[in-house]
């Protein structure tokens, strides 16, 4: 019997279409905001880098807390869309903030970026990713459905980040270069992904909470089925010659003496 299936190929395409989002932001920061902080604004290498380790230790406790955040939420667009939807708004914002980096005090642009790069990276991104990923699961029961959304968000990611590392550069000097050039470039990505992360939002749909719950029996996972039907045993069994013909059976190299 075939499995159900649940998507047609523009929602693959569509949901796939939000790592172009993601790379837009994140591949942004990642590849160049070292370059843009220490080239344009003058800012030291070693102090940032320092910065952004700090920052990422804070990352692991915001993805626990978002994820615990998304399964308990309920709403009309489902637990991950409307987080998905939302925190791109922050993504991209913080994004253009990041390489915006106003003309103060020394001290006061490293601590600026702290604040900009922590909630851009450790609160919008991660709740925005977490969201992504679980969509796969929340969008389809179909095991092959679901490696097909894995396969079509890689290849958006690769190609994205192809086009960022290519084109960002040139794109910077096309409108200036220098401060306002990596603020123009930051402002278009912005807006790239907020678009496009949008058409991803809405182009699948959550399953009723009802569907998800998986109440037949067959269904359950294994280690669910295995605690519910098989008695508890002692491994060892208390007569030891009882323990050879399991052994036979599992290990068939194993030959005791007759």
């Amino acid at each position: 019997m075939a499995e159900k299936k649940y998507l047609k190929w523009y929602n693959k395409i569509g949901y796939g279409a939000g790592d172009l989002a993601a790379n837009c932001s994140y591949g942004l920061v990642s590849s160049f905001v070292l370059i843009y902080l220490t080239n344009t604004v003058g800012l030291n290498a070693g102090v940032i880098g320092t910065l952004m380790m700090l920052s990422k230790l804070l990352d692991g406790a915001s993805d626990v807390i978002f994820g615990s955040i998304i399964d308990r939420t309920k709403s009309r667009l489902g637990k991950a869309r409307p987080w998905m939807l939302y925190s791109q708004i922050g993504v991209s914002i913080m994004m253009v903030l990041l390489f915006a980096v106003p003309d103060m005090g020394v001290n006061m642009q490293y601590f600026y970026f702290f604040i900009t790069y922590t909630l851009m990276n450790v609160v919008f991104y991660t709740a925005n990713n977490i969201a992504y990923s679980s969509l796969v699961s929340l969008t389809t029961k179909n095991p092959n459905e679901r490696v097909q959304l894995g396969s079509i968000r890689f290849i958006f990611s690769l190609l994205t980040n192809l086009v960022v590392a290519s084109v960002t550069v040139n794109l910077t000097n096309a409108f200036g270069g220098g401060a306002a050039g990596w603020k123009s470039v930051a402002i278009i990505y912005a807006i790239v992904a907020l678009v496009v992360n949008t058409i991803s939002v809405f182009s699948v749909k959550e399953l009723p909470e009802s569907e998800l719950v998986e109440k037949d029996e067959g269904e359950r996972p294994a280690a669910t089925r295995q605690k519910q039907t098989r008695p508890q045993r002692n491994i060892f069994p208390k007569d030891w010659r009882n323990f050879f013909p399991i052994q036979e059976n599992l290990f068939p190299f194993i030959k005791r003496k007759r």
